[in-house]
């Protein structure tokens, strides 16, 4: 096989050091701009492609980023992910992506690989450890950016909507078309987000001057078959707010 062209290889061609070479590439406005011009043309034709192993080390980043979902065929985590890998790659990084199957240890594991691994960085939708991550990873000193989890910490951030209000205007929705018995089924995993999401129905529900009902609130696992199991004790609900 051909072995790959290097900037040491091209500096030859042109006549340069293989420092100059690697300033005209980076766009250096210390380089000579024909010579710069010269050396990006022999690149092309020899057909240059760089070390992202090489540039790692001299920037000291991976450009790399890592992703753990509970599970890749759910549509939410796949419009997540879609629009991860967009910006991404508009910043030159590229997307590790693994699999948690909602799995609290196994999210745990995934994520200390990513960090094994030399990732900038590691992005968490829907965490099932939330605030684990403060005790067990702060110490990496890796970013780690949880959606739809509170928990800030030095090295963890979050980017979450309203679900109070959004539970609010769901709940209200469902009265307004008629409804009275309105069931909430919530995520037993959800901790600051389904607290919201229940104190948001609650207050719909009572300041409708209706009775807020323990037996039509339940709390399941946030998977298709839980969700099924938690609707059939609720026969009797007209309508159900599934948060």
């Amino acid at each position: 096989m051909k072995r790959p062209v290097s900037i040491k290889d091209i500096g030859r061609i042109v006549g340069v050091s293989h420092s100059t070479v690697s300033r005209a590439l980076r766009q250096s406005p210390v380089v000579n701009a024909q010579t710069a011009e010269r050396i990006c043309q022999v690149a092309r034709e020899q057909g240059y492609r760089a070390s992202l192993i090489g540039r790692s080390l001299v920037m000291r980043r991976s450009m790399t980023v890592g992703c753990v979902v509970t599970d890749i065929a759910d549509p939410f985590v796949g419009g997540v992910v879609d629009g991860i890998e967009k910006v991404a790659n508009q910043h030159g990084y590229a997307v590790f992506l693994a699999s948690s199957h909602a799995d609290p240890k196994r999210e745990l594991e995934v994520v200390r690989s990513f960090h094994e691994r030399r990732v900038d960085g590691v992005i968490v939708p829907s965490s099932r450890v939330g605030f684990q991550y403060l005790r067990h990873l702060s110490a990496l000193q890796i970013p780690i950016v949880l959606l739809n989890n509170q928990h800030p910490g030095a090295y963890t951030r979050s980017v979450n909507i309203d679900n109070l209000e959004a539970a609010r205007r769901l709940t209200v929705h469902l009265l307004e078309l008629g409804h009275r018995r309105v069931a909430y089924i919530g995520s037993r995993h959800g901790n600051q987000s389904d607290a919201d999401r229940l104190s948001g129905y609650r207050s719909v529900i009572e300041e409708a001057g209706l009775p807020f009902i323990n037996d039509l609130v339940v709390h399941t696992d946030p998977t298709p078959p839980g969700g099924q199991a938690a609707i059939k004790p609720k026969s009797g609900s007209s309508a159900f707010a599934a948060f």
